[in-house]
């Protein structure tokens, strides 16, 4: 890791340090892991409204790949566009999984009931009772 800047008087400054990571751990408690897999479900569901909410859907265009798919996984959503509609204000469209998002849904179901599990939060059943519907 390298991290740089400048002061005012045009100084430049530079320090390094190397980071190593015990891989078969990954996180360092139980509320990291459960922060991590949180926030991804959160992008999950972000994405999905977006691709919802597009002007033309996303099938319909010529790059027909929605913000989640198999090759890059779930992405971190893209700042809203600027529209008539403030930052907290969507025009409300129906309820619709396609077949893109349903396989989504199913996928992260399967990993984050595992990760549940060995969090050992049930309070999150909740959670894969929601992405249950959402396959559906």
């Amino acid at each position: 890791m390298r991290a740089a800047y400048e002061d005012r008087d045009g100084e430049r400054y530079a320090t390094e340090a190397t980071l190593t990571f015990d891989e078969t751990e990954g996180y360092d408690n139980d509320g990291i892991r459960k922060a991590v897999w949180l926030a991804r479900y959160a992008d999950l569901l972000k994405d999905w409204m977006i691709d919802a909410r597009a002007e033309d859907h996303w099938w319909q265009l010529d790059d027909p790949e929605p913000l989640v798919n198999e090759n890059d996984g779930i992405a971190v959503p893209p700042e809203p566009s600027s529209s008539t509609l403030s930052r907290w204000e969507q025009r409300s469209v129906p309820l619709a999984v396609n077949d893109a998002y349903r396989i989504a849904f199913e996928t992260f179901r399967e990993t984050f009931a595992n990760e549940i599990g060995m969090i050992g939060d049930t309070a999150l059943e909740r959670e894969i009772a929601i992405l249950d519907l959402l396959s559906r």
